[in-house]
């Protein structure tokens, strides 16, 4: 089944049973709740490259895997609002391409699984479940954006991205975000924590059960009289201030690694004992 127009409905827009193939949507789709998938129904995938608006329902014990495309896929709620993705006899999974979720997800008893799909956040979506990511990335796009889970977050592989106010400062260790918030028994190792901010480095770590961003390099987006270095910053860009910043001096009396610092013009007078 493939939809290039609108498909819509004043209850459901699609109300599934039976056995269905891969639902392939690149207009819109848009009900009070724009799938339904009844017990004992299969869907063999739903790939959307353009835009759905409304519930998604899977009342059937398979797994619900929902995709995006080469260009973004948008699983959204009504006037920009959240829908909810509900599935509490199945996992979902996020199966491939690009998709912006801006949907609650309930797999109570269940998993939300990212198998490969390059998922966008741009705002706080909850999980209730779990939530297992071992490929595909996780973008955040905004400083407020983040995954709440209030079940078990193992996050063992791909990335996820923090998108930081670009007009800020962050000096080396610096709290840079909270990216997702897990329950009990939640694990990150091995993901790769990547920053959406040219110039600001970042590292993962824990904190009970979120993990967070923290900045590695100083970054300067806004206006500081004075940046002090008493400690070791071996980031690529050991000193980085964005085109709208600004820094008096810098003084340095530690070391500045890397292979390059970045400065608008002019530059920030410097004292600097030691530079690596």
């Amino acid at each position: 089944m493939a939809n290039a127009g609108l498909i819509s409905g004043t209850g459901f827009a699609l109300d599934l049973s039976g056995t269905t193939g891969t639902v392939s949507n690149s207009g819109t789709i848009v009900g009070p709740t724009a799938l339904r998938l009844n017990s004992g129904a299969t869907l063999a995938g739903l790939v959307n490259q353009g835009t759905i608006i409304g519930n998604i329902l899977n009342l059937s014990a398979t797994v619900l895997t929902l995709s995006g495309g080469v260009g973004l896929g948008t699983y959204t709620g009504a006037h920009g609002g959240q829908a909810t993705v509900s599935s509490t006899l199945a996992n979902v999974a996020l199966g491939g391409g690009q998709l912006l979720l801006n949907d609650r997800v309930d797999v109570s008893g269940h998993t939300l699984v990212n198998t490969g799909a390059a998922v966008v956040l741009d705002t706080v979506v909850s999980v209730t479940g779990a939530y297992a990511q071992a490929g595909g990335s996780l973008n955040l796009t905004s400083s407020s954006a983040r995954l709440v889970v209030d079940g078990t977050a193992l996050v063992t592989g791909g990335t996820v991205m923090a998108s930081p106010d670009g007009a800020a400062n962050y000096l080396v260790g610096a709290l840079v975000g909270t990216l997702v918030q897990g329950g009990a028994g939640s694990s990150y190792a091995g993901v790769t924590v990547a920053s959406g901010v040219t110039g600001l480095a970042v590292a993962g770590r824990t904190d009970g059960t979120a993990l967070l961003a923290t900045a590695v390099n100083d970054y300067v987006g806004g206006t500081l009289s004075t940046l002090d270095n008493s400690g070791v910053i071996a980031a690529p860009t050991a000193v980085h201030v964005a085109s709208g910043g600004q820094v008096g001096t810098l003084n340095n009396s530690g070391t500045l690694g890397g292979s390059r610092a970045a400065f608008p013009t002019p530059a920030p007078s410097a004292r600097s004992p030691t530079a690596g």
